[in-house]
């Protein structure tokens, strides 16, 4: 019986070669920055047909840390990936060069540079072996560096991270756990990694605008999460916040290290409570719980901040005095050139009146703006002044569809706000 938070053998057992190099490339990163490894290079291509000298995968670094990390023993490491059985047959030939009648045999090229730099080649296949398999497959990397004349053949820094293994590394981390969920079409309500969160948030869809405000909140995001255990993002439901989050991180290493738990709905906090309680001594990452009020940040907040690793970033609608992590607090007033930025680019073939009548209805709120536009584009609309206000918002929400009085409700709701 395995946890409904951790994946098993099965589960790696499954990944294909793509999935399994994804895997690697995000345990990479979580290593790098969960130890803070100093000018750190990662290199991970996920074009499988390329030959690539007998290299799936790299991380190197200088500096901090002097010793290595739990999972990564020397300070360059190569990986070859396989998502198929490799017996110890073929491991002699996966190291070396076609061979050539009459004609000594050669290592490949990657693989003679880590020899030559004393790294560490590493086999990370989705198979499950044991001792005995595993010590087959090293022997043989050895003897072929012995059959190309390696005078460092009996040194030659060779591991092998079988299913078993990765299933432990996987493990250490709650972004790798939902990553290998997903690859297996487990979806836990609200868990998603960082690039699923994007994808299904459409956030692609329209470009981000920034004003010097917006910027400097990405910074403090991005400086506060890797000092803070816990951030609060507060505002109303439309200002950007979760999309602010999304932004923080598209550019950061720290991407990796990040999962979104969704609260819309859940009547309480247990799971993610729990979570929290039963996962902070054994995993790394960062949670982005969105849709959490304040007295739930404050119950998380005691909890993540007691010990572990894990981090929160709560999203909720209220600034409670009571918070005292810290918080960042998004005004409409505040946005509303942005506001007219997002609508200047959507309505670049409007009229600066029809423009002006957009922003003045959008209140400061993106998400009004944004659904605003696309009606506008879908329709065909133009001078938009002419329509009567109500018309006018009716027509963007709904189209030609049947009216959903609560849907109009809850838009001119948010428009009356103050």
């Amino acid at each position: 019986m395995y946890s409904i938070n951790e994946v098993n053998i099965d589960h790696i057992n499954r990944l294909n070669d793509i999935q399994l190099s994804k895997l690697l490339h995000c345990l990479l990163n979580n290593e790098a920055e969960k130890n803070s490894l100093e000018s750190y290079k990662i290199c991970v291509p996920l074009k499988i047909t390329v030959a690539d000298g007998g290299e799936d995968g790299r991380i190197e670094w200088v500096g901090h840390p002097k010793a290595t990390t739990k999972w990564l023993k020397n300070k360059t490491c190569l990986f070859q990936n396989k998502a198929t059985d490799l017996p110890p047959s073929k491991c002699f030939e996966e190291i070396l060069e076609i061979e050539v009648k009459n004609q000594p045999r050669k290592l490949k090229t990657q693989i003679e540079e880590i020899i030559h730099l004393d790294g560490r080649y590493i086999l990370f296949t989705n198979r499950n072996l044991n001792n005995k398999q595993i010590t087959e497959r090293i022997n043989e990397f050895r003897s072929a560096a012995y059959e190309a004349g390696n005078i460092k053949h009996s040194t030659f820094e060779v591991e092998c991270y079988d299913a078993n293994l990765i299933k432990d590394w996987t493990n250490d981390y709650v972004n790798a756990v939902t990553l290998v969920q997903e690859f297996n079409d487990i979806h836990r309500p609200g868990f998603m990694t960082w690039e699923r969160l994007e994808n299904t948030s459409k956030a692609h869809e329209n470009e981000y605008q920034k004003d010097e405000t917006i910027s400097n909140n990405i910074k403090l995001i991005e400086e506060s999460i890797k000092i803070e255990r816990v951030l609060r993002i507060s505002g109303h439901s439309g200002l950007g916040k979760t999309r602010l989050v999304i932004e923080s991180f598209r550019n950061s290493n720290l991407k990796k290290l990040v999962v979104y738990y969704d609260l819309m709905g859940v009547d309480n906090i247990a799971e993610i409570k729990n979570y929290i309680i039963s996962h902070q001594d054994i995993q790394d990452g960062i949670i982005i719980v969105d849709n959490c009020d304040a007295k739930s940040h404050n119950i998380l907040s005691a909890l993540t901040k007691t010990n572990g690793s894990l981090k929160i970033i709560t999203i909720g609608l209220d600034d409670n005095n009571s918070i005292t992590d810290v918080k960042i607090k998004l005004e409409r007033n505040n946005q509303r050139e942005i506001v007219k930025q997002i609508i200047v680019k959507k309505l670049n073939s409007h009229t600066q009146s029809d423009i002006e009548y957009v922003n003045k209805i959008s209140e400061g709120y993106p998400w009004m703006a944004i659904r605003f536009c696309d009606s506008i584009l879908k329709e065909g609309m133009y001078e938009l002044s002419k329509y009567p206000m109500d018309e006018f918002i009716k027509k963007l929400i709904f189209g030609e569809r049947q009216d959903n009085n609560e849907e109009y409700n809850v838009t001119t709701a948010m428009m009356m706000m103050f």
